[in-house]
């Protein structure tokens, strides 16, 4: 299936131009004017900060949150916050012209509390691989860099389509992508993690699972018995709590590995990520 297309049909929606200048439409179907680009940016998101950078605009960026480490120049930005909490003295004190905030993100009622302050908050989330091509265009648009975000969009759509183009006569096997060792964690089709399955070839055993990310039981994994179960990591790491689990039941044959830190989170580095996560699910040939 073909996930990636031109987006002219979309920025009829998405973008317009009116008689108050250039607009752009957020997750929460929010107008926001892009008419003039932000002098300082608050970005409360590592991957969000990330693709600022990506943008050209690192500079503008006063204030993010934990995390935000790459490039490495983004270290040195002060941070506002984590994921469950933010700092709202220190972001009213920046004044920043422009929030862009994670829908999914912990703290996203701070982020709505924010919104009610007043301030200039967009909101963005990213469920496919197609949506950070998309998030790269309207965040483009949004900073005074549309022409960046077009050209980097569609430099990652090409990639993913070639990725995906290469799956198509693989095998397509049945797989747990696990998260966490005592406690088991795991995402649905609607995550971005799960759609790289997809886009990899195989199925995800949890794709209906009722959240994003869910919590599963060891025993509920078993009854879905998986042609494969993915975990982040190296095979040579010492073996977690959960691994000898598996490697109990006679499942130690079904793991594989991914080392890539790069495939958790939704950036241009992704396609690295998903590349290696292709690998590892060929390894059941």
């Amino acid at each position: 299936m073909k996930w990636f297309f031109p987006f002219s049909l979309i920025w009829l929606v998405a973008l317009s131009s009116n008689s108050k200048g250039l607009t752009v439409t957020d997750e929460l179907n929010r107008v926001i004017d892009a008419t003039e680009p932000p002098k300082t940016i608050v970005s409360l998101s590592p991957h969000l900060t990330e693709l600022l950078f990506d943008l050209g605009v690192g500079q503008k960026v006063v204030g993010t949150v934990s995390f935000s480490d790459y490039p490495p120049s983004a270290k040195a930005i002060t941070r506002v916050g984590d994921a469950s909490a933010l700092n709202f003295e220190r972001i009213i004190l920046m004044q920043p012209d422009l929030v862009i905030a994670w829908r999914s993100g912990g703290s996203f009622q701070s982020v709505e509390r924010l919104i009610g302050l007043g301030m200039k908050v967009y909101v963005n989330e990213i469920s496919s691989p197609k949506d950070i091509a998309f998030s790269l265009e309207k965040l483009g648009v949004l900073v005074g860099q549309k022409n960046r975000g077009l050209e980097l969009s569609s430099k990652f759509s090409k990639e993913i389509i070639e990725i995906e183009e290469s799956r198509i006569d693989s095998h397509t096997p049945s797989v747990f992508f696990q998260l966490g060792n005592k406690d088991l964690f795991t995402f649905n089709e609607h995550h971005f993690l799960g759609s790289a399955i997809k886009v990899c070839g195989a199925q995800n055993v949890f794709f209906d699972a009722p959240s994003r990310v869910s919590q599963v039981s060891f025993e509920s994994v078993v009854r879905k018995n998986p042609d494969l179960i993915v975990a982040y990591g190296k095979s040579s790491d010492a073996p977690t709590q959960s691994r000898k689990r598996w490697q109990g039941i006679g499942w130690g044959h079904k793991m594989r590995f991914v080392d890539s830190a790069e495939l958790l989170l939704p950036t241009l580095r992704f396609t690295t990520g998903l590349r290696k996560l292709c690998s590892a699910l060929d390894e059941s040939k």
